[in-house]
């Protein structure tokens, strides 16, 4: 029986016919992401975003054999102007990986080299509070650049 990732990785090869946006490094906007396990990468910004008619999306996504990962990276520190885009970018993925159908746990994770304040921290936990209310499936995870795995 195929599984509910499965579908949903089945869902972007078929609609995504490039595969740049698949094979990438993981080094994203200078910001060295760990990972590893996963079972497909994805970059959107600039890539994979346009066939789904999205502009200004999160940066990639990592699709787990338990769940999927958006991801948002920072270099230098993560101020207030992050704090009021990349929530915005965060939602543009969160909302197309729920349109494929997918209803398990997916987690923003915000990559950043140092925070300029925690006010912006708090500013981004605010601007997806609706989606955290709505959806118990949603987490909010922030890590440091080249230093901490996505799992």
């Amino acid at each position: 029986m195929e599984s509910e990732i499965d579908r949903l990785i089945e869902k972007l090869k078929d609609k995504i016919n490039d595969n740049d946006c698949f094979d990438f490094s993981l080094h994203i906007d200078c910001c060295r992401i760990k990972a590893s396990g996963y079972k497909l990468k994805i970059r959107f910004d600039g890539c994979a975003d346009r066939y789904f008619s999205k502009d200004g999306g999160c940066d990639c996504i990592f699709i787990f054999s338990d769940k999927v990962c958006i991801v948002e990276c920072t270099t230098g520190k993560f101020g207030s102007r992050d704090a009021k885009r990349k929530p915005e970018q965060i939602k543009a993925c969160y909302n197309l990986v729920r349109s494929l159908g997918y209803k398990g746990l997916i987690v923003a994770i915000l990559y950043y080299e140092s925070f300029d304040k925690n006010i912006s921290k708090k500013r981004v936990e605010l601007e997806l509070k609706n989606i955290k209310k709505k959806d118990r499936g949603f987490i909010i995870k922030y890590r440091k650049c080249g230093k901490e795995s996505i799992t």
